[in-house]
This record gives structure tokens, C-alpha cells and sequence, in this order.
């Protein structure tokens, strides 16, 4: 009962943020309020799912860019091979941003087993 009601209070929290953070420019993000407040196994899991759906996210986005990548391989555009560079190099960029976001989970992950 206890973990519903933080639980409860700590969404609830959160969910008040938004408004302080259209205050000023100075204003934590939510991302940032939940972390610096997560203490319990439930909040480290929230945010273990936060970090894996963002992770997801960055993945589609290197398949987006996989595919536009192999798009330019078709065609008869001047600046193809660098086109394709480009999309590439993104791909990459997208690819380790997801690795980062998988280790930050599993940090969450490893968080959350401790607080119990």
C-alpha cells in the first residue's frame, strides 16, 4: 500500500513540473526533477522504462536513416555518395545514442535492486 501511494505522489509530482518548468528558462525538465528525486525501487524502474523507450526511439531513428541512406544509392544525384555519407553518419550517431540509453537503464535497473 505504502508503494502506491508513493508511487501516487511521486507521478503526481511530476506531473505538477511542466507548469514550473514554463516559469523560466532556468527551469529543471521533468527528465531531470524525476531523477534527481528517485529513491525508491518503483521510481528507478520508471525511469529504467523511460530510458529503454528512448533507447526504442533512437533506434527507429537509425532505421530512418538506414533506409534513406539506401534510397540515395537509387537515382542519378550528383552528390549521392556524400548523401549517403550524411545519412550514414547519423545512423551512427542515433546508434550510440541508444547504447547510452540502454547503459543508463540498466544503471536505473541496478538502482532499483539496490533500493529494495
Amino acid at each position: 500500500m505504502r508503494t502506491v501511494i508513493a508511487l501516487a505522489l511521486f507521478v503526481g509530482a511530476v506531473a505538477l513540473v511542466p507548469a514550473f518548468a514554463l516559469a523560466g528558462s532556468d527551469s529543471r525538465s521533468v527528465e531531470q526533477f524525476a531523477v534527481e528525486k528517485a529513491e525508491t525501487p518503483e521510481e528507478h524502474a520508471d525511469l529504467e522504462r523511460h530510458y529503454r523507450s528512448l533507447a526504442e526511439e533512437a533506434r527507429g531513428h537509425v532505421r530512418h536513416h538506414e533506409k534513406m541512406g539506401s534510397s540515395y544509392r537509387i537515382g542519378k544525384l550528383h552528390n549521392r555518395q556524400r548523401m549517403e555519407r550524411h545519412c550514414k553518419k547519423i545512423a551512427e550517431s542515433y546508434a550510440s545514442t541508444a547504447k547510452e540509453y540502454e547503459a543508463l537503464a540498466d544503471l536505473h535497473k541496478d538502482e532499483a535492486r539496490q533500493s529494495e
